[in-house]
């Protein structure tokens, strides 16, 4: 599992190498619907979520930023946190999320442009509740395709479907999803 956590942070850590090549980033989030197929570990239902903000890792609300290294292709890394409190049952529940995108642009992304990517994640909970085992770690890959509509030089809408299999838990994500985007330029 480590090897995992070390590969993702790592892939990470090198988007700032190419984010000072090009100088173009384009930070946002999105809305959008998540089915999640059951959870054949911990015996959860099998769910569909809408979530404004949402759509993102497990349906949670996400911040992405794309950063674009030249030509066609783009790295876009992904961070979602949620935390669910129950006060009256005196439980509680919070999570991490990371993804690394690779992403590959039919055209220049500067016009609007369909495109494919693929994604490695990793997903951490911790659970404060009785009887319960206190966190736990999860990796997921996937891909999709999506819709990149630029407006203006500042800003991008898009549309994107998303397939996504988590190894340690055995289930599946699957969500079509609205995303909004700010580009920042450097001059």
């Amino acid at each position: 599992m480590r090897v995992r956590i070390v590969g993702v942070l790592g892939v990470l850590a090198f988007t700032a190498a190419p984010l000072a090549a090009q100088g173009r980033v384009e930070v946002g989030t999105q809305a959008g619907f998540t089915y999640q197929s059951s959870d054949e570990i911990q015996g959860e239902p099998t769910l569909l979520k809408f979530g404004v903000p949402g759509g993102g890792l497990l349906g949670r609300p996400t911040i992405w930023a794309t950063i674009f290294v030249g030509g066609r292709i783009a790295i876009e890394p992904h961070l979602s946190y949620q935390l669910v409190r129950d006060d009256d049952a005196d439980e509680s529940v919070g999570t991490v999320a990371l993804s690394a995108r690779g992403v590959w642009y039919a055209n220049d992304p500067r016009r609007a442009s369909f495109y494919a990517f693929g994604d490695a994640s990793l997903d951490r909970s911790r659970e404060i509740r009785p009887g319960v085992d206190p966190s736990d770690t999860d990796f997921g890959f996937g891909g999709g395709l999506g819709y990149r509509w630029p407006l203006g030089e500042r800003f991008g809408v898009r549309t994107e479907g998303i397939y996504r299999y988590w190894v340690d838990d055995r289930r599946t994500e699957a969500a079509v999803t609205v995303g909004f985007g700010v580009v920042a330029k450097r001059r």
